[in-house]
C-alpha cells in the first residue's frame, strides 16, 4: 500500500511538472509569435518608406 501510495505522488508530481513545463513552452512560443509579427511589421514600414523614396525620386525626374 506505500509503495502504490509514493507511486501516485510520484506520478502527481510528474503530471505537475510536465503541466508547467507545457505552460512554459507555450509562452516562449506565443512570445516567439509576438516578435515575428513585430519584426514582420518593421520590415512593411521600411520597403513602404524604400517604395515612397523610389517612387518620389521617379515623379521628381
Amino acid at each position: 500500500m506505500v509503495a502504490i501510495e509514493a507511486d501516485r505522488c510520484a506520478i502527481a508530481q510528474l503530471r505537475s511538472t510536465v503541466n508547467s513545463l507545457l505552460q512554459v513552452r507555450n509562452f516562449e512560443a506565443i512570445v516567439t509569435v509576438r516578435e515575428i509579427r513585430s519584426e514582420i511589421r518593421n520590415l512593411r514600414t521600411e520597403s513602404q518608406h524604400i517604395l515612397e523614396h523610389l517612387f518620389g525620386r521617379q515623379e521628381n525626374k
